[in-house]
């Protein structure tokens, strides 16, 4: 499923665990500007609404003396662990190639976002990187940063959406025209 309308590129992947990506690249003279966006199953709201349950029925089997304070303080820390998780769960990555000027990258989470900027002086190149995790081999598009005293170190591009190589060859591709 492609379809381009001009400067435009969007395509349906997958990720290293079979979850389904959308793939935005558009393309503004020089500027580049790749979007992946993870296709979730079940809403945020769905999501706090079951946590809050979990917590409400913490709360009053513990204020009616139904479980302990240490039974009431382990689902406590379970309930704070899957809020954390719920928080936390990437929406979309993007980055954002201006010739001339640099690299923003930004990751949109449940709540909030992060953006960091790299100044093209300091960008060495961008390549696909393997990676061993585990018993696997994984693709990895990467940014290598060179640095004042020749440190070089990698900036890995999606991270938290993993896309499969066929979708990084695709921004790969893009990026060297």
């Amino acid at each position: 499923m492609c379809s381009t309308d001009g400067h435009s590129i969007e395509s349906i992947y997958e990720n290293i665990k079979g979850h389904t990506l959308q793939l935005k690249m558009s393309k503004f003279g020089n500027v580049t500007d790749v979007t992946i966006r993870k296709q979730i199953k079940y809403s945020l709201y769905s999501q706090c609404c079951l946590l809050l349950l979990i917590l409400l029925t913490n709360i009053f089997a513990f204020a009616f003396n139904i479980v302990t304070l240490n039974y009431f303080l382990i689902l406590l820390l379970v309930t704070s662990f899957f809020a954390y998780k719920i928080f936390s769960i990437i929406q979309y990555e993007n980055v954002l190639f201006v010739p001339n000027l640099g690299c923003q990258i930004t990751v949109k989470y449940s709540l909030g976002y992060s953006t960091k900027f790299i100044p093209q002086h300091s960008i060495g190149g961008v390549f696909i990187n393997e990676v061993f995790s585990m018993q696997r081999v994984l693709f990895v598009l990467s940014i290598l940063i060179k640095e004042h005293n020749t440190n070089k170190h990698l900036i890995p591009l999606f991270t938290g959406t993993k896309p499969r190589l066929n979708c990084i060859e695709v921004i790969y591709r893009e990026l060297q025209m």
